[in-house]
């Protein structure tokens, strides 16, 4: 998506395939000669070839290849859905314990985007870098179309397994009285908020312990359908009644503050669930928390624009359920909509009666975000630098520092 979208920009979309094609030769004959090619071959200008030459030169950690990208954001929709889907996977990688320095974003990987429709994937050992790569692939939408009507959206990867034996043999791993399941465990998320599943899983493999996480949303029959066809020895059920009695278990560990989401136990487009026994439940799990003596922070993200009213009605909401400090997150896509959320803040300090936390997202929340504090929020999030792990709507900690100590409402 990133590079049709970008393609589309200069006006080339017709040829962006025989494009890609060539791209794709950068690295056996260089750049010079890919942007001979482009012009004597695909019929580009010099200005063309060499914007597009600038483009995949884009390099450097994932953090500074994401930020560098951000400059062509906001000119092409298609463009705009694959930065946000790509931030999405660095992101995840990242839950999912693995090391930076083990993944890169590279802009000249080209092939296969003839039928791929999203991220694709090149995999190599780092100690057996002469064998290339072991495992290749990458997301298509509409592949399966070619055979069927239905829709069928996938990730395919091809595996290298002659070179991949290879190493394996070279290391005494082929051994016949291995286990033969895929895994020792097999996470199964009960909520569609795989996070904590995520977190679960590699706490397991870090002690050890094969996991494999269920993604699909699936009934439970079916999920326990699949791990009993995998043969695996154990399922790890994680629902809300575990993720409830997690937060308990924090605060017997002794910590002070514990956020509850407004929609545990019944999920909820503003994450504020209107179902009576998930509240009933909701307020009993608040009392725990008390008793054990934790402070609750209840956490409501509708990442849209609200009217103060709205907004207003779900902070008292929150704190008629018991929460100590509120927090509500909205979104600003116009300068007018952010003016009224700094209104909404003041209103907040005017009438909630409790400590909160009032933050929004979107092209327009960045004066919202910095000022916060000041204009009646316990608190603000902010970040050292940023990074795979942070929002660039989050401000830096320097630049709050600033304002909490140069500017006097």
């Amino acid at each position: 998506k990133i590079l049709n979208g970008f393609y589309d920009m200069q006006g080339l979309s017709e040829k962006s395939g025989e494009i890609m094609r060539t791209v794709d030769k950068l690295d056996k004959i260089g750049p010079e000669k890919v942007r001979a090619l482009l012009v004597e071959t695909c019929g580009l200008t010099e200005e063309q070839a060499g914007e597009i030459l600038k483009f995949i030169a884009i390099t450097g950690t994932n953090t500074q290849v994401l930020t560098a990208l951000e400059d062509y954001a906001g000119r092409n929709e298609v463009f705009d859905l694959g930065l946000q889907e790509l931030k999405a996977v660095t992101a995840n990688l990242a839950a999912f314990g693995v090391p930076e320095e083990n993944f890169a974003v590279d802009l000249t990987i080209a092939r296969g985007l003839d039928y791929y429709t999203g991220t694709v994937y090149e995999t190599t050992l780092l100690d057996h870098p002469e064998i290339g790569s072991v495992c290749s692939g990458g997301r298509y939408d509409n592949l399966a179309g070619y055979y069927t009507d239905r829709q069928l959206p996938g990730v395919g990867i091809s595996i290298g397994l002659t070179r991949l034996f290879y190493v394996l043999d070279e290391q005494g791993l082929l051994n016949p009285e291995l286990p033969s399941a895929p895994a020792d465990a097999l996470v199964l998320p009960m909520t569609e908020n795989i996070g904590a599943a995520i977190s679960l899983a590699e706490a397991l493999r870090s002690q050890g312990i094969r996991v494999q996480l269920y993604g699909e949303q699936k009934k439970f029959k079916q999920k326990m359908s699949y791990a009993d066809k995998l043969g695996v020895p154990y399922a790890v059920l994680l629902g809300d009644d575990e993720l409830a009695q997690g937060l308990i278990e924090l605060a017997d560990m002794g910590y002070t503050l514990i956020d509850v989401m407004g929609d545990l136990y019944c999920k909820h487009d503003e994450e504020l669930t209107d179902d009576p026994e998930a509240i009933r439940k909701q307020e009993e799990l608040i009392r725990v928390l008390h008793d054990k003596g934790a402070e609750v922070l209840m956490s409501s993200h509708l990442y849209k624009f609200a009217p103060a009213e709205r907004v207003l009605e779900i902070a008292k909401e929150q704190k008629r359920r018991g929460a100590d400090i509120i927090k509500i997150v909205t979104g600003a896509d116009t300068m007018e909509q952010q003016l009224e959320n700094l209104r909404i803040t003041h209103l907040l300090k005017e009438e909630l009666g409790a400590p909160f936390l009032f933050l929004s997202v979107g092209p327009e929340c960045d004066v919202h975000r910095k000022l916060g504090m000041r204009l009646g929020c316990c608190m603000s999030l902010s970040t050292q630098e940023h990074d795979i792990y942070s929002t660039p709507s989050q401000p830096l900690l320097s630049v709050m520092k600033s304002l909490r100590n140069d500017i006097n409402l």
